[in-house]
């Protein structure tokens, strides 16, 4: 996403708020052509039944739990909640095209925040299944643990996420890791910072979900089931 994109978001934030249903949401997307938006679209199916995959990987149907998708993007999990019978759907966005898609859904509980600074405004103790997949950057996590100044720190939101589990909840989290020109810039994920945070927290890796995991990108997906 460029500069410029992100620039434009105040403006169109603005707008979007005004808009109280798809049809006028429509209108507008057509309009403002958003790239990013329209791309997510394209690639729904594809989402969802990746989703579904993790779901099965980790043997949960979210009929009657909570569930907190950190950073939706079109929203293809929460709408596999919803269909499934979740008891709550809820999701924190930035990106005013998609928070507007989402929250315009209905059933859905909207915070329009960055999940990276806010966690603390989520209820506590409230969510059975948390999903996280791209909204964390790896690279960017692994820097905050060396920075000598604590502006932002991947264990202080681990520890904030984990207060908003209720008993038995599931974690999941797939960082997204940054590569220069399809090479990865750490190589060695399993061994990274990272990795050794997460399993000293109690999170395990997956075994490779087809469809889920890509190389470079998304080449790990740790999972907790809290106590």
């Amino acid at each position: 996403m460029s500069i410029l994109q992100i620039l434009n978001w105040p403006r169109h934030q603005k707008a979007l708020t005004r808009i109280s249903n798809h049809r006028e949401f429509e209108v507008y997307v057509n309009r403002a052509n958003p790239r990013k938006f329209l791309s997510y679209r394209a690639a729904s199916s594809r989402k969802k039944a990746e989703f579904l995959s993790v779901l099965d990987a980790i043997n949960v149907d979210p009929h009657n739990l909570h569930f907190l998708d950190l950073g939706p993007g079109y929203g293809d999990s929460l709408d596999v909640c919803q269909e499934k019978g979740a008891s709550s759907v809820s999701f924190t966005e930035i990106d005013p095209f998609f928070f507007a898609h989402n929250r315009l859904k209905k059933f859905t509980t909207p915070y329009r925040l960055n999940h990276l600074l806010k966690l603390h405004l989520l209820p506590a103790r409230a969510f059975n299944l948390i999903w996280c997949k791209g909204s964390v950057v790896a690279d960017h996590a692994i820097l905050s643990e060396r920075w000598p100044i604590r502006i932002w720190r991947f264990t202080d939101w681990l520890a904030r996420l984990e207060t908003l589990t209720a008993p038995g909840a599931h974690v999941v989290i797939c960082p997204h890791w940054r590569n220069d020109g399809g090479r990865r810039r750490v190589q060695n994920v399993r061994d990274s910072i990272f990795s050794r945070i997460m399993f000293s927290h109690g999170y395990g890796v997956l075994p490779e979900i087809p469809g889920h995991n890509q190389q470079p990108d998304y080449p790990l997906t740790y999972h907790k089931t809290m106590p």
